[in-house]
């Protein structure tokens, strides 16, 4: 986990003491652990990412190869459209049959909610609950905020999910002024 300053220190211990990365999940949170094992010396770094291109959530597929190629440039390899099968000592195997050697490995792979409660309310979900730019959902009267909320981002036009506290803190607000 890295919740605290002392799992901050514990990772850097732990990079500080390898030479190959591997970090599964392409989010904040693994870019976060791209740079911080780049800084303590690691050279060999590759990411796994299950998605069909980098950021697919987040970006086009022309952006992405601009931001996988920045990363590159930079020594850290993106593998996409693959998962971790199992692990062995050292060792990563993945589903398409690749062997990842690594000396640490960094997870950050988000969240699934689970919606099926959902189910028979009439609250459109998908990855989250479904909202428009003001975070109202489909049913009059509710709202959603936060990990959960599936919203319309005006700047990108599209559906977006933003798990992190900053985003929850403000749309908790929003909700609060648009109820």
């Amino acid at each position: 986990y890295l919740r605290t300053i002392d799992d901050a220190d514990k990772i850097i211990k732990a990079a500080g003491h390898s030479k190959r990365a591997l970090i599964i999940g392409g989010g904040f949170i693994g870019i976060e652990f791209a740079s911080c094992f780049k800084l303590n010396g690691i050279s060999d770094i590759t990411v796994l990412v299950r998605e069909p291109y980098f950021w697919s959530g987040k970006l086009d597929e022309e952006s992405s190869k601009v931001l996988v190629g920045v990363l590159e440039k930079n020594g850290i390899k993106v593998l996409v459209g693959d998962e971790v099968k199992r692990f062995e000592e050292g060792k990563a195997f993945t589903k398409d049959g690749k062997t990842i050697d690594f000396d640490v490995v960094g997870v950050g792979i988000g969240i699934r909610g689970d919606f099926s409660w959902l189910d028979g309310s009439g609250v459109e979900y998908s990855r989250g609950v479904k909202t428009n730019e003001y975070l109202k959902t489909n049913v009059a009267g509710i709202y959603a905020a936060g990990d959960c909320a599936e919203f319309k981002d005006v700047v990108f036009e599209r559906q977006h999910i933003m798990g992190n506290w900053a985003n929850a803190t403000s749309q908790g607000s929003i909700v609060g002024k648009n109820m």
